[in-house]
């Protein structure tokens, strides 16, 4: 019996060990490096790269695409674990309706430096030196807009609550509070056998190891502060990020000049495939047709 209570104290303390080091070590690294692709653009293609130093120690890379007799510019903020390469037919895109483009990787992510992402804590700030970029490259006349998906749209609503450059926001499945999406994520990925406390933990090591408060990156506290025009777009079936999300920072947005795009069927990858032509005509409304440029 002496030795049975010796085994299972051991195996308390390992689990004990194990759970430790799960939560200071594994789960907070997983959450600050989702793994960076090998990106590459169509040989063939007519973007151009650009290089900004956001820190003494972080460079972000991007490309662009300068459209003919442009009449905007937008910036263009990928998921994560993606780059700045999945939106090289975005951009051709809005070349075709006279806006230039910016697409950048975000801080680790693509081939940015930066060994941590903090899904817009840090990355709003990073923006912010992006802007200055481009207007130096085309200067300050034209209006900017910026347009993220998932965790972009996530940085992006923070970034235009901070950058009076920003001039309009295109927000797609973004998530609404960072420690809430964080929990539903690893309820499903740990079928529900999580407990609050574990994600707590595990945010605050991040926290810690990234310097950064995961509590303050809220995109629907951020959204408080935009009195511009905004489109958010969102799938009612979208099984990583709860519609839900959308209808928060859409009603916290200060702006009256917003507008709500419910996908019906939409999930959170392909709204454009599942939306088909009418997406895109949402977006030609939003940008050209209700005449956005030409407010400012």
């Amino acid at each position: 019996m002496k030795k049975l209570y010796k085994r299972l104290g051991v195996l308390i303390l390992l689990g004990i060990i194990g759970l430790y080091i799960a939560l200071t070590h594994i789960l907070p690294y997983s959450i600050l490096k989702p793994g960076k692709q090998n990106c590459i653009l169509t040989a063939d293609s007519e973007i151009e790269a650009i290089k900004v130093a956001v820190s003494e120690e972080i460079d972000i890379v991007g490309n662009y695409l300068l459209a003919d007799s442009a009449i905007g510019s937008l910036i263009l903020v990928h998921g994560v674990g993606s780059c700045k390469e999945s939106y090289e037919n975005t951009q051709y895109y809005f070349a075709e309706l006279g806006i230039n483009t910016y697409a950048f990787d975000m801080r680790a992510h693509g081939k940015s430096g930066g060994d941590y992402a903090t899904y817009g804590y840090h990355e709003k700030k990073d923006i912010e030196k992006l802007v200055e970029q481009i207007e130096e490259i085309q200067g300050h006349e034209l209006p900017l807009g910026i347009l993220g998906k998932s965790m972009g749209g996530a940085i992006a609503v923070q970034a235009m609550a901070e950058i009076e450059e920003i001039d309009f926001g295109i927000f797609q499945s973004a998530f609404a509070h960072f420690p809430e999406i964080v929990n539903d994520y690893a309820e499903r990925l740990f079928k529900g056998l999580t407990m609050k406390w574990m994600v707590d933990w595990t945010l605050s090591e991040a926290g810690e190891i990234a310097a950064f408060d995961p509590e303050e990156v809220s995109p629907e506290k951020a959204a408080q502060k935009i009195d511009k025009p905004v489109l958010i777009i969102h799938g009612d079936q979208d099984e990583r990020i709860d519609v839900s999300h959308a209808y928060r920072i859409f009603d916290n947005i200060a702006s009256s000049d917003k507008e709500l795009y419910i996908v019906e069927g939409g999930k959170h990858i392909g709204l454009s495939n599942t939306a088909g032509r009418v997406y895109f005509e949402r977006l030609n409304e939003f940008i050209l047709n209700q005449n956005l440029l030409s407010k400012f």
